[in-house]
């Protein structure tokens, strides 16, 4: 059994089903007003989000090799994402992310921050003692991971 399974509780919430999660609906609208008043730097990089989605929706956001997303779609996917996570993350407590850097990942980001909690990037390539290091230090409730990881 890998480390992701072993030592966390995984959200399922994998990369390649991230536009399944029921549309944002406002169920973390509170905890997005708190991360807002709570971690200034939390909501200086949401604003910049919110604020560039509403004036260049269709620009690209972030390109990385196997994908891009617009300001839009980052804004869109970050907020399902926060829906799915708010209800079980309480606000300022960690939320691992257990994923290659890149456009999911950065999305996986930008919802935890929507949700009320901050995030901290596991490398995959990291030894399994290092991530139960980290893991010990964080005691973080939460993984989100994708699909090709989910196992490891």
């Amino acid at each position: 059994m890998g480390i992701v399974n072993s030592a966390f509780k995984i959200l399922k919430l994998f990369a390649d089903n991230f536009l399944r999660i029921s549309p944002y609906n406002g169920q973390c609208q509170s905890k997005m007003q708190n991360s807002f008043s709570s971690f200034p730097m939390a909501a200086t990089v949401l604003r910049y989000l919110e604020e560039s989605a509403a004036t260049y929706p269709q620009k690209p956001a972030v390109i990385d090799e196997h994908q891009q997303c617009t300001y839009q779609e980052l804004r869109t996917t970050s907020r399902r994402i926060a829906s799915a996570l708010a209800p079980k993350v309480e606000r300022g407590t960690p939320v691992m992310v257990y994923m290659e850097k890149g456009v999911d990942a950065l999305t996986v980001f930008f919802g935890t921050l929507y949700a009320g909690s901050f995030y901290s990037l596991l490398n995959p390539e990291l030894p399994k003692s290092r991530l139960e290091q980290i893991q010990s230090v964080l005691q973080a409730h939460i993984v989100v991971t994708s699909a090709d990881l989910k196992d490891a």
